[in-house]
């Protein structure tokens, strides 16, 4: 991660630093996700799962803001449009980003 002071906000900061952290759940030591995702596709699924469960994190710690729901919105719509526009990928991805935020929570605690 770069420095804090890099970011607008410190939201944004540790927006991105959630996002960094739940891609690191992926590994085949934790939640076993990566090594699935080589192709554009499933990269676009990886991304969709670590911003998702960012935005997890933030509400859970009582910092989501509009403007990080509305990036984050922003974000998740184009790499649905990487997927085809296809609802499924969402849920599926919905589904492990809750795995990856209670993972990191877990963790944490």
């Amino acid at each position: 991660m770069v420095k804090i002071n890099y970011f607008t906000t410190p939201i944004e900061y540790y927006y991105t630093l959630a996002h960094e952290i739940i891609h690191s759940t992926g590994h085949a030591s934790r939640l076993d996700r990566l090594v699935k995702f080589a192709k554009k596709n499933e990269y676009a699924f990886e991304e969709l799962v670590a911003d998702t469960a960012a935005s997890y994190l933030l509400q859970h710690f009582g910092q989501a803001t509009d403007s990080t729901l509305q990036n984050s919105a922003s974000y998740v719509t184009n790499w649905l449009e990487a997927l085809g526009k296809n609802p499924y990928f969402f849920y599926q991805a919905a589904k492990q980003a809750e795995l990856a935020t209670n993972y990191v929570l877990k963790e944490a605690l």
